[in-house]
């Protein structure tokens, strides 16, 4: 179902995991289609990606010695005797989770593009000042970071995305142009643990923090995963 897991340790109480589909022929019949077609799964695909999220959730579990049930009954998830709070993610043929003990965190992992178009139509002046400037390749892939960690902040706050993509997180844009740029940068990284651990699988966690629900949260990216997690 799932292969090449990879584990994320962000802090004493959270940890994060990323891993791979395994589909089988019949199952990968949908990398056939057109680019319009993949950008909308088909019931049997979806189907595989929630099973296969699940299935990562009971490794991350079993590499952290938990034994507990999944309480799918409201969001957020969480595990049924220990309360800790559980998020999923899945695109395409990737999936992500990330149990936090301690409040309801954020994941998204994203294998598709977002267009400027649509981040022209949805994204905060602010945020369209600054991107607008920036040379069309950087400006893709921040145009996705920014909808991923929007993503992130509606699986926290239990809002709509379409509220949620009108806020402004302008001021994260400069510190995500130079992870992205030379993958490296004053934060902290924490390395996967895994059995292929290299650097282009390092979590960097951003120094700029967001206020959420009157807390404030931490962002983490793996560019190579194109994977965000609020933390």
């Amino acid at each position: 179902m799932i292969h090449l897991p990879q584990f994320f340790k962000l802090d004493d109480g959270c940890w994060c995991a990323t891993a791979q589909i395994a589909f089988n022929t019949q199952q990968s019949a949908d990398s056939n289609l057109g680019d319009s077609q993949r950008h909308q799964p088909t019931n049997h695909t979806l189907n595989i990606q929630r099973l296969a999220v699940r299935a990562l959730c009971q490794a991350l579990m079993s590499h952290l010695n938990i034994t507990d049930d999944i309480d799918e009954r409201s969001f957020p998830y969480r595990l049924s005797q220990a309360g800790h709070y559980l998020c999923f993610s899945h695109s395409q043929s990737q999936v992500a989770v990330i149990l936090n003990t301690q409040r309801p965190s954020g994941v998204d992992i994203e294998a598709r593009e977002v267009s400027w178009r649509l981040a022209q139509r949805f994204y905060h002046d602010d945020e369209i000042t600054q991107l607008q400037n920036i040379e069309p390749p950087l400006c893709a892939q921040l145009c996705r970071h920014l909808w991923q960690i929007k993503e992130c902040l509606v699986k926290i706050e239990q809002t709509t995305l379409i509220a949620t993509l009108g806020q402004s997180c302008a001021q994260l844009i400069p510190e995500i142009i130079n992870a992205a740029r030379i993958n490296e940068l004053t934060s902290t990284h924490y390395p996967c643990q895994s059995a292929q651990q290299d650097n282009s699988q390092q979590l960097i966690v951003l120094s700029e923090t967001l206020l959420v629900n009157q807390d404030s949260y931490r962002i983490g990216l793996i560019l190579a995963e194109q994977l965000v997690v609020i933390f």
